[in-house]
């Protein structure tokens, strides 16, 4: 964990060190949450946070995130339905790839750490932390449509790709997050 926040870290400074090509912003939207397992459906949380667009070229830049985003699922069992709230700091890093003048490609890496998580049933809430697993390493593959010089629209969908589940039985299936964000940005110049 250490060493994905001296890479986040790093990557701020480079930026800040490049000013001239680098736009600070802010982002944030809607999420559809829900993990591998078929048993579980969407949740819906929000997302928001900070960014750094660093141009490295007309067509290319590298925009890292320090991003709030409430996860987790929906799920029926024995009649019964209930929500699982998971709670994660994430820190997507996308190569954003410039395909005409206001559209973007973007890909890479997402380092997501769990800040809580519960599950309520009715009026009931249990604390559901000690299930999971406290990081989450996922891929991101999206688009973005710049609105005008400072503002844009983002589409992603982000793949976990490491099991979530804490001490899981020999046998057993893990499931891994499932993400689909809608955002709004702004970049300050």
């Amino acid at each position: 964990m250490k060493k994905i926040l001296l890479v986040a870290v790093a990557v701020f400074a480079f930026g800040s060190a490049s000013a001239q090509n680098a736009k600070f912003g802010l982002k944030g939207g809607i999420n559809f949450a829900t993990f591998t397992d078929t048993d579980t459906q969407n949740k819906t949380g929000i997302h928001l946070g900070i960014l750094v667009d660093i141009e490295i070229s007309k067509k290319f830049s590298i925009q890292p995130e320090f991003q709030y985003s409430a996860q987790g699922f929906t799920a029926s069992t024995s009649g019964t339905t209930y929500i699982a709230n998971l709670d994660y700091f994430n820190i997507p890093i996308t190569a954003k790839i410039k395909t005409g003048d206001k559209f973007n490609i973007e890909v890479g890496p997402q380092f997501g750490f769990l800040l809580d998580a519960n599950a309520k049933s009715g009026n009931q809430t249990v604390d559901i932390m000690y299930l999971f697993k406290t990081t989450d390493i996922g891929i991101i593959l999206g688009a973005s449509y710049d609105l005008d010089k400072n503002s844009f629209l983002a589409f992603r969908y982000n793949m976990g790709i490491n099991g979530l589940a804490k001490n899981l039985p020999t046998g057993a299936n893990d499931s891994n997050n499932r993400v689909i964000l809608l955002s709004y940005g702004y970049k300050f110049n």
